[in-house]
Formats: structure tokens, sequence, C-alpha cells
């Protein structure tokens, strides 16, 4: 069985009382908190580094499409074929975060006969948007309450929001724990992959872990953020990382150390371009603006501000979660070949943090195939060795 559904298994008894589970991609945002508001279960699709899935995923799509997209087909038609140990995903929330989802999800929906919830989110900030966004939620309830055989309780939504904004206080703590590499990503996997009611005290008991074990970064080590497409389960590219003794200290995706920094408003200063359209007594109102303004896909524009200017920002403020005096050491733009969200923006991206804010960056674009392994080590090693030359005290990498 894969790696990902031990996990989810890890904090559930298979011999319970059944839930109604519903699935989103893992790359992206999906509604958690309507999720717990109804008393469904949830699993984040948070598969990566699958070959043959990928290769199965363009009888159906064309080469040059996402390679993601093209794996998560792949992983379909062989859980519909050979009715593995998975959970049964009711449905689907179908986003627009890429193209390739779109057109993806279109043929999981179409080929293997699972249900899709459309959630639309626009690539504006406005007013005319945050209504599309609350009326899309509206419906995906109205088809989520169904699907759970249960009413939508507004109160309930608001308790889970409550949650919500606890776990990303958790979240910042957490950020802050020295541990790096695929320890740290797994911790993430773990808690992502937990039933709602069980994040908040797995989270407490690994910062108790992380903080105190033999898994702690040594001092002097290298702080470097990964951004772009992520890591995700059964991939081994952190595990490559670790192997040339360069560890990932930081996750640039919605549910790693940026859930600390992503939180749900609480009132209209919180907001940038909604404070006069969200109604703050209404829970659905308070998670469209939260979706819109907070949780956007990385290409969104916001109104006449540059959303590259605002993720090499979000990036910076990593070193929040850095012991007083250290600061980012290097930045791995990893992108997945064909990737439409963070592909576009490679050259641009480097550009901008390099020349305008002096953090070196090692622009990675790869697949899921095992030929490329080589040359990639090599390059992260030479800008390991570059970093660590350029880092005072360097001796103590030697």
């Amino acid at each position: 069985m894969h790696e990902l559904f031990e996990l989810f298994w890890k904090h559930r008894a298979r011999d319970a009382e059944p839930r109604v589970v519903v699935g989103s991609y893992g790359h992206q945002f999906a509604p958690e908190e309507i999720f717990a508001a109804l008393g469904l279960d949830s699993i984040s699709l948070m598969i990566g580094g699958n070959e043959a899935w990928q290769t199965r995923g363009m009888d159906y799509l064309t080469p040059t499409s996402c390679v993601y997209s093209r794996q998560m087909i792949g992983f379909f038609e062989e859980m519909v074929a050979n009715q593995a140990d998975v959970p049964k995903i009711k449905a689907m929330i179908h986003t627009n975060f890429c193209s390739g989802d779109y057109h993806s999800m279109e043929i999981i929906r179409h080929y293997f006969g699972i249900e899709t919830i459309p959630l639309m989110i626009p690539y504006k900030i406005t007013a005319n948007a945050f209504k599309m966004v609350v009326n899309g939620l509206k419906s995906a309830i109205d088809r989520l309450a169904t699907l759970a055989g249960t009413a939508y309780d507004p109160e309930r939504l608001q308790a889970v929001i409550e949650q919500s904004c606890r776990i990303s206080d958790q979240f910042g703590q957490f950020a802050k724990v020295p541990v790096a590499g695929s320890q740290r990503l797994a911790d993430f996997y773990e808690i992502a992959l937990a039933p709602w009611d069980k994040k908040a005290s797995l989270i407490t008991s690994l910062i108790e872990t992380r903080g105190s074990g033999s898994t702690r970064l040594t001092p002097g080590a290298l702080n470097i953020v990964l951004t772009g497409s992520p890591v995700l389960v059964g991939d081994r590219f952190t595990t490559m990382l670790d192997g040339v003794d360069m560890p990932v200290r930081f996750y640039d995706f919605y549910f790693g150390d940026q859930r600390a920094l992503k939180k749900i408003p609480k009132e209209p200063g919180d907001l940038r371009g909604l404070k006069q359209d969200v109604d703050f007594s209404n829970p659905i109102h308070v998670l469209a603006a939260y979706y819109l303004e907070t949780l956007a896909p990385e290409r969104m524009v916001y109104g006449a501000r540059d959303h590259l200017d605002a993720r090499v920002k979000q990036i910076l403020r990593y070193a929040d979660f850095l012991p007083d005096g250290q600061q980012i050491d290097g930045v791995i733009g990893h992108v997945l070949k064909f990737c439409d969200v963070y592909g576009t923006d490679r050259s641009q991206f480097k550009a901008r943090l390099q020349d305008a804010n002096h953090v070196p960056v090692l622009d990675i674009e790869r697949d899921y195939s095992a030929s490329s392994v080589g040359q990639i080590s090599t390059r992260v090693e030479a800008f390991k060795e570059m970093l660590v030359n350029e880092k005072k005290h360097a001796d103590k990498f030697e």
C-alpha cells in the first residue's frame, strides 16, 4: 500500500464505523473547515514522484501537460482497477488551481466515475470576485451536506474556524522547531492527513518530540527554503537533498510552514481588498475572504499589486522562524515540468530574489523520471558548496 494511505490510517481505526470521505489534490488548498463542520472525513492526495503513473497519464493528456496531473490520472486508474486498500473516496473537490488540475479532474469524473464538486477561485480580489466565491461555497456546502447526510450549521462552522485559527498558531510554534529535510516534511504529511479532531494534539506532540529529540539540526546548518511545485508523499527529492547533506528547512506551500503565515481573518483590518464586503458574522463570508485573499493560487493578481513581489516577500518572511541572528542562506526554486503556476515565473522569480534581495537561488526543473537524478544531485552539491563558502564561519561545514 502507498505510504500516503499508511499515514491516512495511522490515526484512524479501520474497523470503526466508516465516514464519508471526500478528496482533494494535495498541492492546493481544500475547504477543510467546511469538511470538518459537516462531519466529513477528508484525504488530501499528496502523492508525488510516481513515474509509472505519470506515464500512464499520457493515455489521457498530452506529454506537455502537468506532470502531477498526469500522475493523478494514473493513480485513479490503478485505484479503480485494483481496489487497493484505500479509503473509498465519495467525491473530489474540483478547483481551477491550474489548467492541468482542471483537465485531469474532468477526465477522472468522466472515465472513473468519481463525483466532482467545483470550487472555482477568481484571479483578482474584487467585490464581484468575492461574491462569486461566496456563491461557490454555498453551492459546494449544499452538495457536501447531501453527501454527509446532515444540515449546514453556521455555529458549527464558526467553531471550526476558531479551531483552525488555533491550529495556525500551533503551526507557528512548529515552524520554529529546528528539524529539517525529509523528517520535517514527513511530519507535515502526518498532520495534513490526520483527522480534523486530532490535528491539534498531534502538532503539540510533534513540537514536544522534535524540539528535544535526536532529529534536531546541527549548529550552523544551512537554512534553505524549498519553494514552487511541492514535493509530495512518495517523491524522493527531499531524500536526495538529505543525501548530499543539505536538508531544506521550510516548505513553500499551504500545508507546510506557510500555515503559520496564512491566517483566517478575524476583523476588517486583517484584509487587504475586501474590508467593506465581508460580513464577519457570516462564517461563509469569512472563509470566502480567506480563500480569495490568502489561499489563492500563486499566479493570483492582487489588483494593482504584483503577485510575484508578494510571493518573494512571503518567502523572505521565513526568516521569522529562524533563531535570532540567523538568515535564509539560499532558496531552491523547484518546478515540475509544464507547471503553469510556477514555471512561467522562473526567471523573474530568481532575478528578484538574487538581484533585489541578495538571496542565492538554485532553479531546478524536473519530472518524476529517475534519469535526471544524478545531474540534479551534482547541481545541488555545487550550490551547497557555494553557500558554505559564502557563509560566515564556513569551517563548521567542513
